[in-house]
């Protein structure tokens, strides 16, 4: 079956609820159209499995051979971790998970490529990884952005890089894989560095932390990490999840040459990175940045001021003019406007008039007087 006629196939979910997964299992190329897929799926087959509609998933994706790629699916609310990945060379890129459990475990000796995607709200970690007995199968983990949930490597080798991580943290566990880890270039709330020893590898670089900075560790490369206890002075809007370095932010300072090995050349939005490169995952080559981040599959970082940021060209109105208070004068205009009489003027003829009208009718009413 050819891709196109696989789209046309699940372009109605109701009658293909049961044949996404066998497609899967096949190989390929499968593209879900737009709707709701139930039930749990196995992966033992190479396949790039994907969405351009985010098309939405609500059991979990088991991953037990090389090379399955899954790109642009809505993982909603799982028991399970939304991914489990037991194999290696798989990418998991631009795909939105929401609720659930877990949103990607990658266990013990799986690697693979995790970026770009936004992870929210989960029971456990949004991210785990268990780490490799090989040295050489290097798990990278860049670009993705993490809500109320976190990060957690259990072991190494890994490199992560420019993630942002919002009310969740950046954390590791002692044990014998936890070897070879560097997370550098990072915007995160809090760090919790647990099994950190000196000769393992480990580096810390360049991490932009909305709270204070960590105690350094004796033994272990940590180099330029900006803490902002007050986070006003580094970002746009840390509260509303806007980390936009400031114009005058510390974060916009720099940090120190990395290791070959980190080469990092973009930052979060997939920008050039000039010298020198500033600290967290975003860095300020333009004016604007992405805005206050939301629940919701990647943005696209355009540049362009948001849409309720004032535009420093345009020429401002005049406010349109309201009358105001004026003094009594000949004229009789006073504070209920020009040519309105005063309120004590009108009450004093109401007066007058009132008065009169009981005069005339008294004497109408009189009877005669008999001299």
């Amino acid at each position: 079956m050819t891709a196109l006629t696989l789209i046309l196939l699940l372009a109605n979910p109701a009658g293909a609820q049961e044949q996404w997964c066998a497609e899967a299992q096949a190989g390929g190329v499968v593209t879900l159209a737009a709707g709701t897929y139930g039930g749990d799926c196995a992966l033992s087959t190479p396949v790039l499995l994907s969405s351009t509609e985010g098309a939405m998933l609500t059991g979990s994706l088991t991953i037990d051979t090389d090379g399955v790629q899954v790109r642009g699916l809505h993982f909603k609310g799982p028991s399970d971790p939304a991914i489990r990945v037991l194999s290696g060379d798989v990418q998991i890129r631009g795909n939105l998970f929401n609720g659930g459990e877990r949103g990607i475990h990658l266990a013990a000796n799986a690697t693979g490529t995790i970026n770009d995607n936004v992870v929210c709200c989960t029971l456990l970690d949004g991210i785990l990884i268990d780490g490799s007995d090989d040295a050489d199968a290097v798990v990278e983990l860049f670009g993705n952005l993490l809500v109320g949930t976190s990060l957690q490597l259990d072991g190494g080798p890994a490199r992560v890089h420019n993630n942002i991580v919002s009310e969740g943290s950046i954390r590791t566990s002692a044990g014998d894989k936890l070897r070879n880890v560097r997370i550098v270039a990072n915007t995160v709330t809090s760090l919790d560095l647990v099994g950190w020893t000196a000769g393992a590898g480990m580096a810390l670089v360049g991490n932009a932390i909305v709270g204070p900075a960590p105690e350094p560790i004796n033994g272990v490369e940590m180099l330029d990490n900006i803490g902002c206890p007050d986070p006003s002075v580094c970002f746009v809007d840390a509260k509303k999840r806007d980390f936009w370095p400031t114009a005058d932010s510390p974060l916009l300072a720099g940090y120190s040459a990395l290791s070959p090995i980190d080469g990092l050349k973009e930052d979060w939005c997939g920008r050039l990175r000039d010298k020198p490169r500033h600290a967290g995952a975003l860095q300020r080559a333009v004016e604007h940045g992405p805005g206050p981040l939301s629940v919701d599959f990647k943005p696209v970082c355009t540049g362009d001021p948001p849409p309720d940021a004032p535009d420093p060209n345009a020429v401002a109105e005049p406010e349109p003019s309201t009358p105001q208070p004026v003094a009594d004068d000949d004229s009789g205009c006073s504070a209920g406007g020009p040519g309105r009489p005063a309120a004590p003027l009108l009450l004093v003829l109401l007066l007058v008039a009132i008065r009169a009208r009981g005069s005339v009718t008294e004497s109408r009413s009189a009877p005669a007087r008999v001299s």
